[in-house]
């Protein structure tokens, strides 16, 4: 999956250490292949930047 990380943060004009890639909520490592994924049709991997700081309440 690495990839296609680099080229979808090359053509959004961010580094891929900026990105968090998901899948059903669970966040997607470089080194995993689709099918260690078990990825069918349709499934979607969602894409967030990182968020840093915040505060615990």
């Amino acid at each position: 999956m690495e990839k296609i990380f680099s080229a979808y943060a090359q053509r959004k004009g961010v580094p891929v250490t900026a990105l968090r890639f998901l899948l059903d909520g669970t966040r997607i490592g470089g080194d995993q292949t689709p099918k260690m994924l078990e990825l069918e049709d349709q499934d979607q991997i969602d894409c967030a930047l990182e968020q840093v700081g915040g505060a615990s309440f």
